[in-house]
């Protein structure tokens, strides 16, 4: 039987530095998770016995898989447990709150939803993760109002390749007149990341992927903000900044 030439804590979508190799980067969220496990050195079960509400062994080892796909709620236990922050876990030095005070930070939600560059998903209403980021990046590295922002997770191919699949979404919830760019948006109950332009009737939907179709929407049947049971297009927000894996 051929072996594999990856050393084994490579195999299986294992990060690296979790069976004697050397530690991981920290590149990826994956790899931060992984980092910080190696850093803190506990073993899954003393962290799964420190995390509130014990989750099961399978289920912090599939958040350190390279393709799993992340609980927000899940890494908001694990990272006091792991002496770390979640935004450093979800973002990386980019926005580590360490060493800011309570005042210089500024609390953002970050929902659970995943906004379709695709097919769509359902919308499903539900309590956001919070998270905090220093006030002077949100404000002057981003150029946004903290009180309007909330973040999302896209997926799917059909905004590539300007957004990947997995990508986090910052969105501006800020109505504006001027409608010119990519959106997160609500097509007929299902949640979106699409560009969007005025037309003289309405809205045009379009995709960045050639290979799906645009659509067009009535202005009397677009709504902005909240979704509106009638009304089959809701602008959510113009995605302002887009953070993915290099």
């Amino acid at each position: 039987m051929r072996q594999s030439s990856r050393p084994v804590s490579q195999r299986r979508g294992r990060p690296p530095g979790l069976a004697g190799g050397p530690p991981p980067d920290a590149s990826t969220p994956h790899n931060r998770l992984a980092l910080a496990i190696h850093r803190s050195g506990k073993t899954l079960r003393d962290i799964r016995e420190e995390t509130e509400g014990q989750p099961a062994l399978t289920t912090i080892r599939r958040h350190l898989d390279p393709e799993g796909v992340w609980n927000p709620g899940l890494i908001e236990r694990l990272a006091p447990v792991l002496g770390v922050s979640a935004q450093w876990l979800f973002f990386g030095d980019t926005v580590e709150a360490k060493g800011h005070s309570e005042s210089d930070l500024v609390t953002i939600p970050y929902y659970n939803a995943r906004a379709s560059a695709g097919f769509g998903s359902v919308c499903d209403q539900e309590s956001p993760t919070q998270m905090r980021f220093p006030r002077g990046f949100v404000s002057e590295d981003l150029g946004l109002q903290a009180s309007a922002v909330l973040i999302v997770t896209a997926e799917g191919d059909s905004m590539l390749p300007t957004i990947r699949s997995g990508d986090r979404l910052v969105i501006d919830t800020r109505e504006t007149a001027r409608i010119e760019g990519v959106y997160a948006i609500v097509m007929r109950g299902a949640l979106f990341v699409k560009r969007v332009s005025r037309t003289e009737a309405g809205f045009l939907v379009q995709s960045d992927n050639p290979i799906y179709p645009p659509e067009t929407f009535r202005a009397e049947d677009t709504v902005f903000g909240t979704p509106v049971d009638g009304h089959s297009l809701t602008i959510i927000g113009r995605v302002a900044w887009c953070l993915h894996r290099v």
